[in-house]
């Protein structure tokens, strides 16, 4: 249990409202029960790091060494290729998967790097870019649908996340590119 005090947090960048509608749109076509499923357009992102519960006292310093990172990446685009699923510990969930371009993963490398000295370890395993578009997808046919779709990335996002029906996550800062 996350004490009061705490923020559960990630960073992520924020997928355009236009191109969240269009996969939304084709998770429709593909899963005829997704709707009651589907995250909202303006809830999809592509996760960079989950920093899980995170003191108060903590979040500034937090920010400016992901704002140091930042500085270090210019605006880039990301490409979704395809729409898959996979299944996790809790979940079976539908994704558009995105190539790790050489900016996303530069990004990924100077996040990592400038956060160790807020006492977080790089991470080890694999990073895998995609952006969740529906939870609990049990039961669904397994799909591997090519899709071409892409975003600019002008800004990466220190998100909440929030145990309200009304609303999955909640925006604690807004970190411009380069």
């Amino acid at each position: 249990m996350i004490p009061p005090s705490d923020k559960r947090l990630f960073l992520a960048l924020p997928v355009d409202l236009a191109i969240a509608s269009t996969l939304l749109d084709t998770a429709r076509v593909c899963c005829a029960d997704a709707d009651k499923k589907l995250y909202a357009a303006q809830d999809l992102h592509l996760t960079i790091k989950f920093f899980g519960a995170v003191a108060t006292t903590k979040i500034e310093q937090l920010k400016q060494h992901i704002k140091m990172a930042t500085n270090q990446v210019s605006s880039f685009s990301v490409e979704l290729k395809k729409l898959s699923f996979f299944s996790g510990r809790h979940h079976c969930v539908m994704i558009a998967l995105s190539r790790l371009s050489l900016p996303l993963a530069t990004l990924y490398r100077e996040i990592n790097i400038s956060i160790q000295s807020c006492g977080y370890s790089v991470e080890q395993k694999v990073f895998r870019p995609h952006v969740t578009l529906l939870r609990d997808a049990k039961g669904m046919s397994l799909i591997r649908d090519e899709i071409d779709v892409s975003f600019n990335v002008e800004e990466l996002v220190l998100y909440e996340s929030l145990k309200s029906q009304d609303q999955r996550f909640r925006v604690v800062e807004r970190f411009a590119l380069g």
